[in-house]
């Protein structure tokens, strides 16, 4: 039968081929290769009544009982899941977490039924440490371009702007995160594992689209939420050239405004989900009141109070602009300024949204 091996795995990423991912959903949840699907051959409960067979008398029993598990209508339930998994998509592959098995047992499975898959040989740890290897070696041996400038500048704008014309890679996307004390998205971020298989994947497709450009990534700190970077591909970024936006305040607002307001639950939401929203600002300012300065964080909860209520009587969205400048210019600015101070970073060019693709692009 077939079977996939590390030679395999950039080609899978760049051309983001799509895997059955055999194993439990608790195992699933911790990381897995992109573009997967998890469809268990046991659930959680069952792995977990396999495994303590399995120490207790041996792998003869755990896999008598993992047969026994999975037969009947179990199994032909699952099966079927597979098979309409590779009627949608012919070229699917399967895994689980070493290549024992769980996935040979699926591989086998199926082509009972007809269709022929391939598997990964080592599974889902093999690939793992395959991520972590491609990982620290590009962080090692590649250069990068940064894309930097105050809070509001919209450097996550530009990237995507930029996509399929240069190469980018949107570290709050992958991250799920605006990287700052109010970046927190209404979804949940990646687990890490997940952040970095899928960064990993987004470096490759880049690399193999253009071959001789130095990817562009934004300025970001370690940490995007509670995603980390790696301490080398941060120190990558951190002694590399940046490439400095300079837009006026007045835009920066507008970005701000647009980021926490406009595609945000207080204007797209219901009233309950704005008031939670608003909460969520009120709760950011007061854990930064340290550094922003107490009466400062005061006046600027104030403000929002205000807002909150100009939402509920008159659907008025225009006076968030005056905490968010507020919030920019005591709170993002001095802080970036700071860490520029700091950093003392070569730069590689400045200027507008405009002046920048052009720089980039001709």
């Amino acid at each position: 039968m077939k079977i996939i091996t590390v030679s395999d795995y950039k080609n899978i990423l760049i051309h983001k081929k799509s895997v059955i991912d055999v194993r439990a959903a608790i195992e699933f949840e911790q990381g897995s290769v992109p573009n997967s699907i998890n469809l268990p051959i046991l659930n959680n409960s069952e792995r977990e009544l396999v495994g303590t067979v399995y120490k207790q008398q041996g792998s003869e029993a755990a896999v008598k009982l993992g047969y026994d598990i999975v037969s009947g209508e179990n199994k032909l339930a699952k099966v079927k899941a597979w098979v309409n998994e590779i009627k949608k998509n012919p070229e699917i592959l399967v895994m689980c977490f070493r290549g024992g098995q769980r996935s040979q047992i699926s591989q086998k499975w199926m082509l009972d039924e007809g269709f022929e898959i391939s598997r990964f040989e080592k599974g889902y740890k093999h690939f793992r440490q395959w991520i972590l290897d491609e990982y620290n070696q590009f962080s090692a041996a590649q250069n990068m371009r940064i894309l930097s400038g105050t809070t509001g500048s919209g450097k996550t704008k530009l990237i995507k702007q930029l996509m399929n014309k240069y190469p980018v890679v949107d570290l709050e996307g992958l991250a799920n995160h605006k990287g700052s004390a109010f970046g927190k998205e209404m979804t949940d971020q990646p687990c890490q594992a997940d952040f970095e298989n899928r960064l990993v994947q987004d470096i490759l497709i880049q690399q193999n689209q253009f071959t001789k450009k130095n990817i562009l990534f934004e300025d970001e700190s370690r940490m995007i939420g509670k995603r980390q970077l790696s301490e080398a591909f941060f120190l990558k970024l951190r002694e590399s050239k940046v490439i400095l936006m300079k837009i006026p305040i007045h835009k920066r607002i507008e970005n701000i405004f647009d980021d926490y307001i406009t595609q945000t639950h207080v204007k797209t939401g219901s009233p309950e989900q704005a008031l939670i929203q608003f909460q969520k600002y009120i709760d950011n300012t007061n854990q930064i009141s340290k550094r922003l300065g107490g009466l400062r964080a005061q006046e600027i909860v104030a403000d929002m109070e205000i807002c909150k209520k100009d939402y509920l009587e008159n659907k008025g969205f225009e006076k968030n602009k005056i905490w968010i400048e507020k919030l920019l210019v005591w709170y993002y600015d001095p802080l970036y300024l700071k860490s520029l101070d700091i950093r003392k970073p070569a730069v590689e060019f400045e200027g507008s949204e405009l002046e920048i693709t052009g720089y980039l692009l001709f």
